[in-house]
């Protein structure tokens, strides 16, 4: 006996491994085989009308497509098929011309009963149609993916976790659903493969019987996750005999054909996953430790969507609207729809048992759920608001004519973004109250960041702020010492030394992924090593949560958060909100720690270098990656740095952010409101608005936050590569110039007064459209004062002659010429102000 309990173990896990290598394998051949399935039919005939069994044994018409017919009589759905191809209509003659592939063109006779009545006509197999070719190739492909999916994390934490019983459950558990996926769903008959696997009936049959066992599997995975449940510790064969015995009864029942079984197999199935489901969230709620609390509620969306999704689908296909969906040409695209949900399992899965990113990758399903089902709501009633208007039209008043229909969809096109952006910050307010709390106090508080005086005053306000919000009883700013090698912590005008250096696995990972993390979680999931003394560091302190506070890429420190005793867990959306938070916090700490560097020295040319360094810091270091666009830059400093600024900024939907602009003064105090102009830059970015409001935005801000007599001369413009057009604003900046590809010009000129001069200014945006060839060249007054010894200026009309003569050159080299030509113009007369250039071209 005894033997035997230590063999159980081995021979369990050998047959696990076995079972996962032949379905892995299995499933290799078998999707080449799908694959082959759809090239052919792509390339065959087939008939889309469809006809099934009725209870008496006939055949009868469930879907009937006008497509398929050459001849001018129709059936229609109910009809009784009575002969195909003058042979008496039986299930095989269903089978060889409904069902299997034919030669495109192929045409045979069939004979009908209409209301008592035998009509004859004629079909026509043909190849299937864009749409429908489209849904089916989607079906095939999304059931590849998930049930390839689930099998590489099923297969991947057996082998990291062999011994885990939990492990054991979910690697079953995923073996069942990519079971399920490839053999109890298909989209095509397998009289459309090329080819037949051996003993394919035999494989099959064993995969079909695991993947009917998905439900029960994960009924038993969740008495194990994230921890063993005292049922199964105390009673273990009873508890697994109650998960497995009503599948094996039903399975038992279906092979020897003693009953119908449909209606038994959705209760069985229903029943084993609204009880995992109640489990799971009863170990949601009974969670004392954090990261099983995560684990959980990470599982409970990730697959509580699809497996929903699942449900919902079998309640439609197997009970409700059986023949509707067997008869209906969109079959195969409102299966492909409510599998996409199921996408998440497999990734939730993957993260819960790595007990990494936990919170992140829930809220990212979170978010992803509640963009697919706005976006698929705002479709569905724009669809059905077109097809109303359009049955109106025909019926109400006899217009054929589709466009007023196609009118009135573009109209409701045009609508769509910014009713999807209204739908969702409807549904932040009213749903996630706290969460709009938080976003509206992070850029409150970085709206005010601009007048902070020093660091220690900018941490206390940021620690009211997140107290209000969040419960953090105390942040601890950790900083790079001033060689950047160490990292000191920075408080109240104390600098105490930390165990954290430049260069350690924590302090990369933070800089590598710049986005907020947790401390348990690190330890956790092995994934981060902290040293004894970091971790001591860390935990004295009860500090949970680091924020990293990057510039430019490089790590300057990080926000430790000390959360108070009665704060619950983390929700995902607040590490969203504050990594987006720390950067810009970051950023304020290294304009005010370049400051506070410079407040004892005295003489002049220490604040120029101070000035000229921070001016170059926050010019980018190179041009990010632009959709459509061929960017050159320069940008030249004199002896008395004043406050020129560019910009160039990469969005996440392929637009480029494009800016150019003038700070009135001289010396530090120029540059650093430069670097604060940057930075109010980016924040507004974030906000999504159109660019009116935008520079109207920062307008206000500049002139809240900036002496009366400094004010900025500013352009700003966003390039679209899908539109291949020019949005921008003029805010009293040396008008750019635009040559088309042709030499001829147009300067951009629209928009406003300079910035900071009046509050609540309204500025106007314009629209250029621009075609392959096209230049744009921005400049700063630099360039354009630059004087000969005559005191003669070098001039607009001398830089927009040159790039036109130049247009057909490399921007790069444009520019350089450019630059050249005007201190050859100057002479031996040095420049008194800085030149900086920005040109684009469109490729």
């Amino acid at each position: 006996m005894n033997k035997l309990k230590l063999l159980y173990p081995k021979l369990l896990k050998g047959f696990i491994f076995v079972l996962g290598t032949a379905l892995f394998l299995y499933l290799l051949a078998n999707y080449a085989r799908e694959g082959t399935k759809v090239v052919k039919y792509y390339q065959s005939g087939s008939i889309e009308s469809a006809v099934s069994v009725s209870e008496d044994s006939v055949l009868v018409f469930i879907r009937v497509d006008p497509a398929d017919f050459v001849s001018p009589n129709l059936p229609i759905v109910g009809d009784t098929l009575t002969s195909v191809n003058d042979s008496a209509a039986t299930i095989q003659s269903r089978n060889e011309y409904f069902i299997a592939p034919r030669d495109a063109g192929d045409t045979f006779p069939v004979v009908y009963i209409h209301n008592g009545k035998s009509f004859s006509t004629t079909m026509a197999a043909d190849q299937p149609d864009f749409l429908t070719f489209s849904s089916v190739l989607i079906l095939q492909i999304i059931r590849t993916i998930l049930a390839l999916s689930f099998l590489a994390v099923g297969f991947w934490a057996f082998l990291k976790r062999p011994d885990s019983a939990g492990i054991r459950a979910l690697t079953m558990f995923c073996y069942g659903m990519a079971a399920f996926f490839t053999f109890m769903v298909s989209a095509l008959s397998g009289r459309f493969a090329l080819f037949d696997i051996p003993l394919q009936q035999t494989f099959n049959m064993i995969f079909s019987m695991l993947g009917f066992f998905f439900s029960a599997f994960w009924l038993n995975l969740q008495l194990l996750f994230p921890q063993p449940k005292k049922i199964i510790k105390e009673w273990p064969i009873s508890t697994y005999l109650l998960c497995y015995v009503p599948s094996i009864i039903v399975l038992i029942v279906a092979i020897l054909q003693l009953a119908n079984i449909g209606i038994s197999v959705f209760t069985m199935i229903s029943l084993q996953i609204t009880i995992g489901f109640t489990i799971l969230g009863f170990s949601h709620s009974r969670a004392t430790d954090a990261i099983q609390k995560r684990q959980a509620a990470l599982v409970l969306w990730g697959s509580g969507i699809g497996l929903v999704s699942l449900f919902f689908l079998l309640i439609f296909a197997g009970i409700l609207f059986t023949a509707w969906f067997q008869a209906s040409r969109w079959t195969a695209l409102i299966v492909t729809v409510f599998f996409l949900p199921l996408l998440f399992s497999p990734l939730s899965f993957a993260y819960a048992f790595g007990r990494y990113r936990l919170l992140e990758v829930e809220g990212k399903i979170k978010r992803g759920t509640r963009y697919i089902s706005t976006t698929v709501t705002l479709l569905a009633v724009f669809v059905g608001v077109t097809y109303l208007i359009g049955e109106i039209l025909l019926r109400q008043f006899g217009i054929m004519d589709r466009t007023p229909t196609f009118m009135i969809a573009l109209g409701l096109a045009l609508g769509f973004t910014p009713a999807w952006r209204r739908m969702q910050n409807v549904m932040e307010r009213r749903f996630y109250p706290e969460r709009h709390h938080l976003r509206t106090m992070a850029r409150d508080f970085l709206h005010k960041v601009i007048a902070v005086p020093d660091r220690d005053t900018l941490w206390r306000r940021l620690e009211v702020r997140l107290k209000e919000s969040l419960g953090v009883e105390r942040i601890y700013p950790v900083v790079a010492s001033t060689d950047q090698t160490k990292f000191h912590y920075h408080r109240d005008g104390v600098q105490d030394v930390t165990p954290f250096q430049m260069g350690q696995e924590l302090m990369q990972k933070l800089q590598t992924s710049n986005r907020p993390l947790l401390v348990d979680e690190a330890v956790a999931s092995g994934k981060i090593a902290l040293s004894v003394e970091s971790y001591s560091w860390l935990t004295a302190r009860k500090i949970a949560l680091l924020l990293p506070l990057i510039v430019q890429s490089q790590i300057r420190g990080f926000l430790g958060l000390e959360f108070s005793e009665g704060k619950e867990d983390y929700a995902p959306e607040d590490l969203q909100i504050l990594g987006s938070l720390a950067s810009q916090v970051a950023l304020a700490s290294e304009n005010i720690r370049l400051l506070e560097e410079n407040i004892d020295k005295k003489r002049m040319e220490e604040e120029l270098q101070l000035a000229r360094r921070i001016q170059e810091r926050f010019l980018p270091q190179e041009i990010p990656p632009t959709p459509g666009l061929k960017i050159a830059a320069q940008s030249l400093f004199c002896l008395e740095v004043a406050g020129d600024y560019y910009d160039v900024i990469g969005m996440p939907d392929g637009r480029t952010v494009l800016a150019v602009g003038d700070v009135s003064g001289k010396g530090a105090g120029a540059a650093l409101l430069m670097a604060n102009l940057q930075a109010s830059l980016r924040t507004a970015i974030a906000a999504e608005l159109d660019l009116s409001s935008l520079v109207g935005r920062i307008n206000n801000l500049i002139f809240q936050n900036t002496p009366q007599e400094q004010y900025i001369t500013f352009f700003v413009a966003v390039f679209d590569p899908h539109k291949r057009s020019l949005v921008y604003v003029n805010a009293g900046h040396n008008w750019p110039v635009l040559v088309k590809e042709d030499g001829s010009s147009q300067e951009l000129n629209v928009g406003g007064l300079i910035l900071g001069a009046l509050q609540d200014m309204p500025y106007e945006q314009a629209e250029i459209k621009m075609d392959s060839g096209d230049l744009v060249l921005m400049f700063t007054d630099g360039i354009s004062e630059a004087m000969n010894a005559d005191e003669e200026e070098f001039g607009e009309d001398r830089i927009l002659e040159y790039v036109i003569q130049q247009r057909q050159q490399p921007t790069d080299s444009i520019l350089t010429g450019l630059e050249e030509t005007a201190k050859s113009f100057s002479g031996d007369v040095p420049w008194t102000d800085d030149l900086t250039m920005l040109l684009i071209c469109v490729e």
